[in-house]
């Protein structure tokens, strides 16, 4: 087991991680990488073997960090498709971060700090996402309005003309062809 998470880890730091060109995919790559150095800790500590954990324990926390800078970034800013699966990752990945800080490091206080940053980070992505669909419901409601005033203003030309046409008996084409 101890070898199959050490190709992992060497799999996701030597090509997941520097060849993925989204946050998202780089936050999961960095979680997943916490995940699998938190199983190396627990091996160690089931077979007694404690000579690495201080390594592995920096590694996992710089992991498990890592992931949850990058999804609150995302949601600072975030477009409406990164919005729908942004807040349960970064749920997830602060539940994983807590619990972290809470069972390795023995951190209660900066396991309340992760979580009331996560929440004010969704929180705000939740305005925003408000904020741009109210701004998206405004801008099409103004294109119908506008398109609506756009036929009304030709239906009123295209009946002038024709009360023009008929008092004056130059007809443009159009009128011709309806």
């Amino acid at each position: 087991m101890v070898t199959l998470t050490q190709e992992m880890v060497a799999l996701m730091e030597d090509n997941l991680i520097p060849n993925s060109s989204f946050d998202e995919a780089k936050a999961v790559y960095h979680d997943m990488l916490g995940d699998c150095f938190k199983t190396q800790i627990d091996l160690q500590q089931q077979q007694d073997k404690d000579d690495r954990k201080p390594e592995l324990v920096q590694r996992a926390l710089a992991s498990y960090r890592e992931a949850h800078r990058l999804l609150l970034s995302l949601s600072s800013s975030s477009s409406s498709s990164e919005w729908m699966t942004s807040p349960r990752r970064q749920v997830s990945c602060a539940r994983k971060l807590c619990a972290f800080y809470q069972d390795y490091l023995d951190d209660s206080r900066q396991a309340a700090t992760v979580a009331e940053s996560t929440i004010k980070a969704i929180s705000q992505s939740i305005v925003v996402h408000q904020q741009q669909q109210q701004d998206e419901t405004s801008t099409t409601k103004k294109a119908r309005q506008s398109l609506k005033m756009q036929r009304f203003l030709q239906t009123i030309v295209k009946d002038n003309l024709y009360a023009y046409c008929r008092s004056s008996n130059n007809k443009p084409d159009f009128v011709n062809q309806e």
